[in-house]
């Protein structure tokens, strides 16, 4: 068939041949006799000859490209003729291939005549082996094809060692290598390399730009909004369903075909919006329908909502429980403990000791010849004041003088030995004496074993009052001022005879005033480290990436010393002692935050097992794909631009991947997907990813008070609407529970009560008071969960007792009970067992899910406001998710992970791009399964290429959803953890039917 490139070559060569002609016959008519040429004639059929190969050329590329195009060779058979073509590039070889045979049957009939002179064209080198591999791989050393033009959008075929044999009469003349190159304008590499970019890109992973990372930021976006939804009271069961998977890859899949191959099936909007309708009809959060929709980039149409969902983003973490904590701690026993060391002196005896001189003799034997048998030697100490006295220490260095003394001490030592010669014995003895002058200065300090930063203390051992009433260490000082008066001798002869080393405590007296002080000052201090915060990322909350009990850690530690507030000097003990309480506390409050760090590392390490175990890749693979749902600024989109200004026509077969079955598409649902909540409290018996990871963060035996508390809220108004008497006998059981357990909480604050001395009767009917507003075991055990009947006790003990009228006491009584509420609910007396909870939530779920499904069935006929009205809206309550570092009073936020795997299969997938100008036509490229044969050894039986393989995925990808700390969580709460679309886990039909019934052979027949 020929192009416009012909049109424009095909007259010169006719007025090239023509001029030869024409030369030749005037030299014929030049010549004369038996001397005239004939070498013009061969000259002229070389040329005819060389136009022709070039013809032959052309047409034999396009018709190899349009066979390409419309079977394109993916995978290589295991075949002798599959093997010789398994090269860097399949696609390129088998075009290579089709060429050089196409050129072939038209060179084996080309046969170019001038009078006498023939000319006809081989391909050469023939194979030396035998064998359809061997033909193959010359072929394919013959051949050679690339993509030229703007965009790769034509094609240039070079063919090398094709021989021209001239012959007359059937003897050579003359024998010439041509080695042939055309340019046909026909994007074929430029569709391939368009649908390859595609397959790529499809089968990336969600960290690197393509199909997966798209999916990622819209399943993130949804998921975050309809997670935050739920936790807000919208009634929303199943956070993320295979509907809003499907949707969302489906959204993902048109935006990468878009950035990919340059445009899109004039049917993927329309489909992509009736979709999102069908999937917003069914979804009756209000203003998630819209976030869905934004989220796939998409309008659902209607009036807009009013509804305002919760920053997403962000959550601001306090230091608030550990400042309670540590404020219940330290305002009882261990605050007068506290202030008891801070009135603590540390004294200490310093000895100058000074040899005065020494009398008597050595001894020695009696005589010659005399022999020690024994010595003794007697010691005595004496001491007597020396009139002169000793210089007290500087208190600039931190030790105060608290007396001095000199002492003359005087060592005598007798030394008693007998002796022996000849049978005789004899007894010398001999006393020498020692004098010292000795000087003491006993001095003292305030002692350092506590908190307060070392200061010195004007006058510590002086009478100075105070605000307090206190007289600083005054007492402690004149006590040890009488130890040491009393021991001064003793004292003296042991600076001779071991020296002095050691110190000692003396306790002081507290002021009655003091206690009262510190916990006035200890309540602001406590209001300021309640307001310390920090910003942290609610994906990295939900993923474990940051602690926030360290970063609080750190920024108190960073503000300790403004927090503390030590002066450079300190005026008198007490305000030593108000120091010391601050430190103290703030030493507590980072102990505190430290603790929890250590345990949210341990969070860390088993929630990376029980990925690992479950097969579901591991906490830093985790947090690597949630960064990237939850950082996208616009839900992934790329810029579309990378796929040129070439924009073929695109269409594919189904348009819209569903998760069922379609008509269109033979053997099962294009679209397959998985999805796997792995965090919830209560998985399905045959979920074992989900319960595998919910062992590693949950106790599998007890639940907590409030998780049971919420199943029984929900089951009890399930039940009232229902009359399922299954679920009613379950409640009953679970109520009872939750009532023993309720009841073990009310003892452990009366008996706070008690230490607080609040007598019998007046502690037991603050607590009943507090009680008094909730009539239900559920109402209760949530009050205490939460901590709302905390502020009710303490108003009830100060209405009966008076001294807890002012504000410190109550503050400090109020931080008690909510130690002794946190330190209960972690306690394995008050958590319930799971067995009822258990129970009572599986009944549950069941009886509302089927409420919900005859419910659903008509939301599309009736409308989504009577949807809205008549489901069961209980169920939402169920509580769900995992406390992030899941310590009871110290609960950051509340996260829960999905696991999404999609698989897909595009039965086809079609480019079709103009080949110039007209009547040349299309190209259409086609990817589909099927077998790709090809004739190579021209005997009639094709042989098998390998095959053409559709379009398909299979990525898998998480997201990490967090939401503040309160009763319901957030989670899939119908009961299904593995949620899997009725066609996994493979979509479409099997690749070995498809290839089957789509067999081709090439070339087809004529």
């Amino acid at each position: 068939m020929p192009d416009g490139t012909d049109r424009g070559r095909v007259p010169f060569a006719v007025v090239a041949v023509l001029l030869l002609v024409s030369a030749s016959t005037l030299a014929a008519t030049s010549r004369t006799g038996p001397t005239a040429t004939t070498e013009p004639a061969a000259e002229r059929a070389i040329e005819r000859a060389e136009a022709a190969v070039v013809t032959a050329l052309r047409r034999a590329t396009r018709e190899a490209a349009r066979q390409s195009a419309a079977r394109p060779l993916t995978t290589p058979a295991d075949t002798p003729t599959g093997r010789a073509l398994n090269g860097s590039d399949p696609f390129r070889a088998a075009l290579e291939l089709r060429v050089a045979l196409a050129l072939e049957d038209r060179l084996r009939h080309l046969d170019t005549r001038v009078g006498d002179v023939r000319v006809v064209a081989r391909q050469s080198p023939r194979p030396s082996e035998p064998g359809p591999g061997a033909s193959v791989r010359a072929a394919l050393e013959r051949v050679e094809t690339t993509a030229v033009g703007p965009d790769g959008t034509a094609l240039r075929a070079t063919v090398r060692n094709v021989t021209l044999v001239v012959t007359r009469d059937g003897r050579p003349l003359d024998r010439v290598q041509l080695s042939p190159s055309v340019v046909v304008e026909w994007p074929l590499f430029a569709l391939h390399e368009r649908v390859e970019r595609f397959e790529r890109r499809l089968a990336r992973s969600p960290l690197r730009p393509g199909f997966a990372r798209r999916l990622t930021a819209r399943l993130a976006a949804a998921t975050w909004a309809r997670g935050t939804a739920q936790y807000g009271g919208a009634p929303v069961v199943n956070v993320l369903g295979t509907r809003h998977v499907e949707l969302l890859a489906n959204g993902a899949l048109l935006d990468t075909q878009r950035a990919t191959l340059g445009g899109l099936d004039a049917r993927a909007p329309r489909e992509l919006r009736e979709a999102t309708r069908r999937v917003a009809a069914a979804d009756v959060a209000g203003g998630v329908r819209e976030a869905l929709a934004r989220s796939n980039g998409t309008v659902t149409g209607g009036s807009p909502t009013t509804d305002r969902l919760p920053d997403t983003r962000r959550r601001t973490v306090s230091a608030a429980p550990a400042a309670d904590s540590a404020l219940a701690n330290l305002s009882g026993g261990r605050l007068d403990a506290v202030l008891a060391r801070a009135y603590t002196a540390t004294v200490r005896t310093r000895a100058t000791v000074q040899r005065d001189g020494r009398t008597g003799g050595s001894g020695g034997p009696p005589g010659p010849g005399w022999s020690l048998v024994d010595r003794r030697v007697d010691t005595e100490w004496s001491a007597r004041p020396l009139g002169d006295g000793v210089t007290p220490p500087d208190p600039a260095t931190g030790w105060h003088g608290l007396g001095t003394a000199t002492r003359r001490v005087v060592r005598t030592r007798t030394v008693t030995e007998r002796w022996a010669h000849d049978g005789e014995t004899r007894r010398t003895r001999h006393t020498d004496r020692a004098t010292y002058a000795v000087a003491l200065v006993h001095e003292g300090r305030p002692s350092r074993r506590t908190a307060a930063p070392v200061r010195p203390v004007r006058s510590a051992f002086v009478r100075r009052p105070d605000p307090t009433g206190g007289s600083n260490l005054a007492d402690a000082g004149r006590t040890a001022t009488r130890r040491f008066e009393a021991r001064t001798d003793r004292l003296a002869v042991r600076a001779v005879r071991e020296g002095l080393d050691g110190t000692e405590s003396v306790a002081g007296e507290v002021p009655a005033a003091l206690r009262d002080r510190a916990l006035a000052d200890l309540v602001s201090l406590h209001r300021r480290v309640r307001n310390v915060s920090v910003s942290v990322e609610r994906g990295d909350l939900a993923t474990l990436t940051v602690s926030p009990a360290a970063r609080l850690a750190d920024r108190l530690r960073e503000r300790r010393a403004d927090l503390v507030a030590a002066p450079a000097r300190y005026d008198h003990v007490a305000d030593r002692a108000r120091v010391a309480v601050r430190a103290a506390y703030l030493d507590a409050v980072l102990a505190s935050l430290d603790t929890q760090t250590a345990r949210h590392g341990v969070a860390e390490r088993r929630l990376d097992a029980r990925l690992r175990a479950a097969g579901l890749g591991d906490l830093h693979w985790l947090r690597e794909v949630t960064s990237v749902g939850v950082a996208a600024p616009s839900v992934g989109r790329e810029s579309a631009g990378r796929a040129g200004p070439f924009a073929p026509r695109v269409s594919t077969t189904p348009v819209y991947l569903g998760a069922t079955a379609s008509s269109s598409v033979p053997g099962g649902a294009p679209l397959v997907t998985r999805n796997v909540n792995l965090a919830v409290p209560y998985a399905d018996a045959g979920d074992g990813a989900a319960a595998a990871v919910t062992a590693a963060l949950f106790d599998d035996r007890t639940v907590g008070l409030g998780t049971a508390a919420r199943t029984l809220r929900s089951s009890r108004r399930v039940a009232a609407r229902t009359g399922d008497s299954s679920l009613r006998e379950e409640t009953g059981r679970l109520r009872r529970a939750v009532n023993r357990s309720v009841g073990r909480v009310s003892w452990r604050l009366r008996r706070t009560l008690r230490r607080r001395g609040v007598g019998r009767e007046m502690r037991r009917a603050a607590v009943r008071s507090a009680f008094a507003r909730w009539d239900d075991p559920s109402g209760r055990a949530l009050a205490l969960s939460h901590g709302s009947v905390v502020p009710r006790v303490v108003d009830a003990v100060a209405r009966r007792v008076p001294r807890y009228r002012a504000e410190a006491r109550r503050l400090a009584l109020r931080t008690a009970l909510r130690a002794t509420r946190r330190r209960a609910l972690r306690s394995a007396s008050v958590r319930v067992a799971a067995r009822p909870v258990d129970r009572t939530g599986r009944r549950l779920r069941w009886v509302a899910r089927t409420a919900t499904r005859e419910v659903t069935t008509r939301a599309v006929e009736t409308g989504v406001g009577r949807l809205r009205e008549r489901l069961p809206g209980p169920l939402s309550a169920v509580p769900a998710g995992v406390p992030v570092t899941p310590v009871p009073g110290y609960w950051y936020a509340t996260a829960n992970v999905w696991h999404v795997t999609v698989r897909g299969r595009y039965e086809r997938v079609t480019l079709r791009a103009p080949t110039g100008r007209p009547p040349t036509g299309t190209l259409t490229y086609v990817r589909e399964a099927g077998v790709v044969r090809l004739d190579v050894d021209r005997d009639g039986s094709p042989e098998r290429l390998g095959r053409s393989d559709a379009v398909a995925f299979d990525v898998s990808t998480a997201v990490a959803v967090a939401v503040p700390p309160g009763p319901r969580g957030v989670g899939d709460k119908d009961g299904n953890a593995d949620e899997r679309s009725a066609g996994w886990p493979r979509p479409g039909a099997p690749d070995v039917a498809a290839a089957t019934a789509n067999e081709t052979t090439y070339p087809p027949p004529s």
